[in-house]
């Protein structure tokens, strides 16, 4: 209530943690909403509604681009398969952007990782994710098999990505 703001915006830092609490609840709603989004995606809510897909579905419910609403998408179907990522961003600690940055970094991986791997990957970057800010994340992500595997492996990974961003 207007009374209960009052009292934390009383000083300077009632704003920042006003700031602070907020943006924590925005993202808690919006794992809702990814959640929401993986099961009417495995409802196929699409065909019911005669459209293509879940993200013509989630544009037209809510007036979205079509490129944003299919990355909606794809980020929560990408979740169900990061558990700590799914379960940081429902926390609050982790914003959309930064959950796109991991779902998005782990899909590129070299497919001889293994699953450990796959999770240390993800681990490393959700803690990243604690601390910078998703454009900072996404250039340290480049970097992050070089903690897990060879200096030679991860190296030749990044040769690859370069070359598909190059020929994309």
């Amino acid at each position: 209530d207007a009374h209960s703001d009052e009292a934390v915006t009383s000083s300077r830092s009632g704003y920042a943690l006003l700031v602070a609490e907020t943006e924590r609840a925005i993202r808690r709603l919006q794992a809702i909403k990814l959640r929401v989004l993986a099961a009417a995606d495995s409802a196929d809510v699409s065909a019911d509604a005669g459209l293509a897909d879940t993200g013509a579905w989630l544009a037209k419910q809510t007036r979205a681009g079509s490129a944003a609403a299919a990355g909606q998408v794809a980020l929560a179907n990408d979740l169900q398969s990061l558990p700590a990522t799914a379960t940081a961003i429902r926390g609050g600690g982790v914003s959309v952007e930064h959950a796109t940055v991991i779902a998005h970094t782990i899909r590129r991986l070299p497919e001889t990782l293994t699953p450990r791997q796959r999770r240390r990957v993800e681990a490393k970057l959700v803690a990243l994710a604690g601390l910078l800010d998703p454009p900072t994340l996404r250039r340290r992500a480049r970097m992050v098999l070089h903690d897990i595997t060879t200096r030679a492996e991860a190296e030749q990974h990044h040769a690859d990505v370069l070359r598909a961003e190059e020929r994309r």
